[in-house]
């Protein structure tokens, strides 16, 4: 039986001039419920290639979907930021609507999920996640909430580099949503619980949207798995899911508590700003295990430390080195709280001085403790030799 869905999609036949002449259709990248994509180029740039979003002719004239269309080409031109998809020219003429963008080549980040056999490096995630906090908090600052961030609307260049697309459904500045009453709209899976629960939404929906996405990038798994669109749903509003780190055990803890914020259920318990994600993912991305450091490993030098210890004045590097074959000995000396200043001099002893004290002491007490004991083995056979030579002479 054939789609009845895709008969009412107009084709663009390659080679075909669109937008005043000024594009040629070269192929058809995607089909959607709204209409097709194709890969297009400009002849008088030098053949530079670009993305045409088309509307499909039959519902252009439903005004929510058309509006949600204009907002989406609105929110694009408004935006300027590497990591967000820029919009070039709407095309209104001879029954087509649609408008061009950058065109990105490597694909969409659910396209990598599915192409990637292991799991993708946690250094690797903190790249993408970041990119993706970057890229959401610009639209933030522009007065853009997207709606629908989810890994098919979140495009990679070649190079690997994050460009956020489709805002055909955020809100823009105070402008009312176009949706009809008592609809969602957006994916589910990605759909904040306020929004689910209350019809409520603002940037810290996006925030939980893009915790949904980390998770997914960790683990491979999202994290509301269900058999219908109702249970998934109610486990995204009673928070019920695994932690990262019990399917993913080398994600850093630090990493993990990032995502389990974003997934928080009340939305003033998440990150308030995606800028407070992306600084707490640079963080992430900088943390280092003391475990992982090893034999050799030098830690950064520090400015040398003059130290007077009983008079005689030497010059410490406070640098170290991570050694487990020869530990260093490091005499601390006490900071006063009141000056924060090293005292000049001192009756300080090291650890090293201290125990080689103890010891000659404990080897003294038990020579003086072996010569009582000697000294009282001889009294006694002293005493006993005399009694018996008094009780021989009795006799």
């Amino acid at each position: 039986m054939p789609d009845e869905r895709n008969t009412f999609i107009v084709k663009l036949n390659p080679g075909a001039l669109v937008g005043n002449k000024r594009y040629e259709i070269v192929d058809i990248i995607g089909e959607g419920a709204m209409g097709t994509v194709y890969l297009c180029r400009r002849k008088d740039l030098d053949d530079r290639v670009f993305t045409l979003k088309a509307l499909r002719p039959d519902i252009a004239s439903d005004l929510t979907i058309a509006e949600r269309f204009r907002n989406e080409v609105m929110a694009a031109f408004d935006v300027s930021h590497k990591n967000i998809v820029r919009a070039y020219d709407y095309i209104n003429e001879d029954g087509l609507v649609a408008y061009t963008m950058e065109y990105v080549e490597g694909g969409d980040l659910a396209n990598y999920l599915l192409s990637q056999t292991d799991r993708i490096p946690v250094k690797n995630a903190i790249d993408i996640m970041m990119e993706i906090a970057e890229g959401t908090e610009a639209l933030h600052q522009a007065g853009i909430i997207h709606r629908d961030l989810k890994p098919e609307n979140v495009l990679l260049s070649k190079e690997g580099h994050v460009k956020i697309s489709d805002f055909g459904i955020s809100i823009i500045g105070n402008k009312k949503r176009q949706t009809q009453t008592g609809s969602l709209v957006g994916t589910v899976n990605y759909l904040s619980p306020e929004y689910l629960l209350e019809g409520k939404v603002d940037k810290r929906s996006d925030i939980y949207a893009i915790g949904v996405i980390a998770y997914e990038l960790l683990t491979k798994k999202h994290p509301f798995p269900g058999d219908s669109m109702f249970q998934s749903m109610k486990k995204q509003v009673d928070a019920t899911f695994d932690p990262p780190r019990k399917l993913r055990p080398d994600c850093p803890m630090i990493l993990e508590s990032i995502i389990l914020k974003c997934l928080r259920i009340n939305p003033d318990d998440r990150y308030q700003s995606c800028a407070e994600i992306f600084q707490e993912l640079k963080k992430a991305k900088d943390y280092k295990p003391a475990s992982t450091l090893t034999t050799g490993t030098t830690l950064p030098k520090l400015p040398a430390v003059k130290l007077e210890i009983e008079g005689v004045e030497q010059e410490e590097s406070r640098s170290q080195s991570v050694n487990n074959n020869k530990p260093t000995q490091r005499n601390h000396p006490t900071v006063t709280p009141s000056s924060g200043k090293i005292p000049t001099k001192t009756n300080f002893k090291s650890p090293l001085q201290t125990n080689v004290a103890k010891e000659t002491a404990d080897y003294l007490n038990l020579a003086v403790t072996i010569l009582i004991i000697v000294a009282a083995l001889i009294m006694g056979t002293i005493a006993f030799s005399s009694l018996i030579a008094t009780l021989f002479k009795a006799h």
